[in-house]
């Protein structure tokens, strides 16, 4: 991976993305081409775990569509960001929440084609899982395709996270189980379920534009006679919001009906060469 100095950046060119920026402890920016993402803080350990999961990203790609770092960055010898490629005229996934409308079938459809592309992360031979896992970190192109983004918080191997997304948190507090033991190298949690499961809070979270745990059984039931998705997803919502002890979860698109989707988007071009990228990875993988 190329390396950079920090004092080598033209910050004249830069523009602040402030949504990017707005609850990290970084500062995120765009020159048109790049996305540079620069750490505010001078914790050493974790700019240290933050650089060596960086690095192992460079090995090889998981999809064309997640977009990894690229180029290290910094500053007097010490890691302090990292550049990626720039998306332009695109929007995160989670930006969707209250302005769905009549546009539910698009986003069953963005939803959908995002699990894919969690689960072709899941299968890599790396074992990486998202642990931050949420829709922030899903970007919509102007092609509406979904991309994945922000890979410094990736769990690799044995490498323990440091951050977990925080309705995850909430999810596993409501089962009475301990946060913090996710921090433990010893702890046996399957990061792949977990990952899963947060994806499914924030599909359903922002399906019904509610916090998850208020969404009635009635009311799911009722939409469920719009989109027949819901019907087959019954179970595993029941399950999350129960918090039963779930040993393994179908991704969204091994359970979605692709009527519920936009009509002509599964023979978009855009949308043709999504699936021929996930097919022929899946395959080589298995």
């Amino acid at each position: 991976m190329e390396k950079i100095d920090r004092k080598d950046i033209d910050y004249s060119k830069l523009t602040i993305l402030k949504e990017w920026s707005a609850t990290r402890p970084s500062s995120v920016f765009t020159d048109g081409d790049n996305v540079y993402k620069l750490f505010m803080h001078n914790d050493r350990s974790e700019l240290k775990r933050i650089e060596k999961r960086v690095s192992i990203l460079s090995t090889d790609d998981i999809s064309d569509y997640t977009i990894l770092p690229k180029t290290e960055i910094y500053d007097n010898g010490q890691f302090s960001g990292y550049a990626q490629d720039y998306l332009p005229d695109s929007k995160s996934l989670y930006s969707y929440r209250g302005c769905l409308s009549e546009d539910l079938p698009n986003f069953i459809w963005l939803a959908s084609a995002s699990s894919m592309t969690l689960d072709l992360i899941h299968s890599d031979y790396r074992l990486i899982r998202m642990c931050d896992m949420n829709f922030s970190n899903i970007l919509i192109s102007k092609d509406q395709i979904p991309y994945f983004i922000d890979f410094d918080e990736i769990k690799v191997g044995p490498i323990s996270p440091s951050v977990i997304t925080s309705k995850l948190s909430a999810y596993l507090n409501k089962k009475g189980f301990d946060v913090y033991s996710l921090a433990d190298n010893n702890c046996k949690a399957n990061f792949r379920l977990l990952d899963n499961i947060a994806f499914m809070i924030f599909f359903f979270n922002i399906f019904f534009d509610r916090d998850f745990f208020k969404i009635t059984i009635d009311e799911y039931d009722e939409m469920s006679e719009k989109f027949s998705t819901l019907k087959n997803l019954r179970d595993i919502f029941l399950d999350i919001q129960n918090l039963k002890d779930i040993k393994g979860m179908d991704y969204l698109y091994e359970r979605v009906d692709p009527k519920d989707f936009p009509e002509g988007i599964l023979e978009s071009d855009k949308a043709l060469d999504f699936f021929e990228d996930f097919n022929d990875r899946k395959e080589r993988r298995f």
